[in-house]
């Protein structure tokens, strides 16, 4: 979806502010964050939805909005970096369910692609400060694996009788926290 540039300055205002560039990170606009999720909102067929956060860029970055959120008569992208994380953040504890709902979508959306975009070789500046090595299908991975890594089947233990097993970490279940 194409932004008009008061709605693209908007969202890179608000994926750096949850993502700013910092120790050896990079940003999320470094990372191409906000032109993901202008692509992506392609992808939702709930046009009701695109149009109220098209609607929300439009407001969030003008000054109207600023002197609203803190008094200001400066827009968004322009107050400093703790100035805008006050916003948010009062955002995330608003009395209006539609604030915070706006809040956790934003949240959501910015971390998740912050987290999981790739750039065209298959690795992540995130990734590699995070010491994730990547998807299995990714061809960087598959570049760092040795053949005998490979070919090494997965021990599996069948129990024939009753065993005493002790371990540091149990992990029950499949689902979202047991699969991780």
């Amino acid at each position: 979806m194409l932004l008009s540039p008061r709605q693209l300055r908007a969202l890179e205002s608000i994926c750096e502010t949850f993502f700013p560039a910092t120790e050896g990170w990079p940003s999320a606009v470094q990372l191409g964050v906000p032109a993901a999720l202008a692509a992506n909102l392609d992808f939702n067929p709930r046009t009701s939805e695109k149009a109220q956060l098209l609607q929300l860029l439009d407001v969030w970055d003008s000054r109207f909005h600023s002197l609203f959120a803190n008094g200001n008569f400066s827009c968004f992208s322009t107050l400093p970096p703790d100035e805008r994380t006050r916003i948010l953040l009062d955002w995330a504890d608003s009395s209006i369910a539609k604030r915070r709902g706006a809040f956790q979508a934003l949240r959501k959306g910015v971390g998740f692609l912050y987290v999981m975009l790739s750039d065209a070789a298959g690795d992540s500046a995130v990734w590699r400060k995070m010491k994730y090595p990547g998807p299995l299908a990714s061809p960087i991975v598959a570049a760092r694996r040795t053949p005998t890594a490979l070919a090494q089947p997965l021990a599996v233990t069948v129990p024939e009788r009753d065993l005493k097993l002790s371990c540091e970490v149990c992990v029950v279940g499949s689902g979202a926290g047991g699969g991780t």
